[in-house]
């Protein structure tokens, strides 16, 4: 069986409408969606300090999001972040609070947020965009990159 390779998308930073198609595109199709703002260079010359120092001071993180869709077993996000402890708190602090009727399935200092959302593509792309500036030294202007991963044989 071979693998199906994943598409990628660069678009504008915060693009909710871009990140809400692709969300749509997979919720069609299942499979799953990794998104980073700014691209490698942009993370490793906007993101400050290294290591567990930086971490421990505060300074932003990689923020990373994974939108997972398995028609019929998961549906879930996943958040990357330098947070440690403070994970979804801190979120809220930055202005990005969990909506109302989705449930915090996982807060873990080193894995990250887990969490079941609502069926709705707008709904899943602005907390996800919101997450991922709140987490982000990166500047408003850059480009973000999704990868795409589709569990059908159509590509996305």
């Amino acid at each position: 069986m071979s693998r199906r390779l994943p598409t990628e998308h660069r678009f504008d930073a915060g693009d909710g409408t871009a990140v809400a198609g692709l969300v749509e595109g997979v919720l069609t199709r299942g499979g799953w969606v990794n998104l980073t703002p700014g691209l490698g260079e942009d993370l490793a010359q906007f993101v400050p300090g290294k290591g567990i120092f930086s971490l421990l001071a505060g300074a932003p993180a990689k923020p990373f999001a994974e939108v997972s869709i398995v028609p019929g077993k998961v549906f879930q996000i996943g958040v990357q972040h330098g947070l440690g402890r403070l994970g979804l708190a801190g979120l809220a602090e930055r202005g990005c609070s969990l909506p109302e009727g989705w449930r915090l399935l996982q807060d873990h200092a080193r894995r990250g947020l887990i969490v079941a959302p609502s069926v709705n593509p707008q709904h899943i792309a602005q907390w996800v965009v919101d997450a991922l500036r709140g987490l982000s030294a990166i500047p408003a202007q850059a480009t973000w990159t999704a990868m795409v991963f589709s569990s059908s044989e159509k590509p996305s």
